[in-house]
């Protein structure tokens, strides 16, 4: 925790987007190696961009139903800002994320009033090696 947010940052050191702190979380304690996509989106307001850099990877992952999370899966939601947001699941219900203002959190998915009434989905990665280019 206390990580700084950081648009399209990847490392402890620059800062992390949501995405950034995903991989970074997934990579440390799961050995999966996640694509960067730092250079397909301008920023994480760009829903679009990010939505299809997700998109394009998501065939490699595993679809989860809610109340069947586990530890280092992803949430991926659209925030009330009308973005996507992500987060990697710490026990079932409850997602480590950061966002815009804010450093590295804790918060229940599942009824937390940003997150809460927004659709979501649970997606499991692969359980090692590369996902996606």
């Amino acid at each position: 925790m206390g990580l700084p947010f950081a648009e399209r940052g990847r490392t402890r050191a620059e800062g992390l987007d949501c995405w950034g702190l995903a991989r970074l979380i997934l990579a440390e304690r799961f050995g999966v190696d996640l694509p960067s996509y730092s250079r397909e989106y301008r920023d994480t307001t760009d829903k679009a961009a990010v939505a299809a850099a997700v998109q394009r990877h998501l065939p490699a992952w595993t679809p989860v139903a809610e109340g069947h999370e586990r530890e280092g899966d992803v949430v991926l939601m659209e925030s009330a800002f009308g973005h996507l947001h992500m987060g990697v699941v710490v026990r079932p219900g409850v997602m480590i994320h950061i966002e815009r203002g804010a450093e590295v959190t804790l918060c229940n998915f599942l009824i937390n009033k940003i997150y809460g009434q927004r659709p979501r989905s649970i997606y499991r990665p692969p359980s090692q090696g590369v996902c996606g280019s």
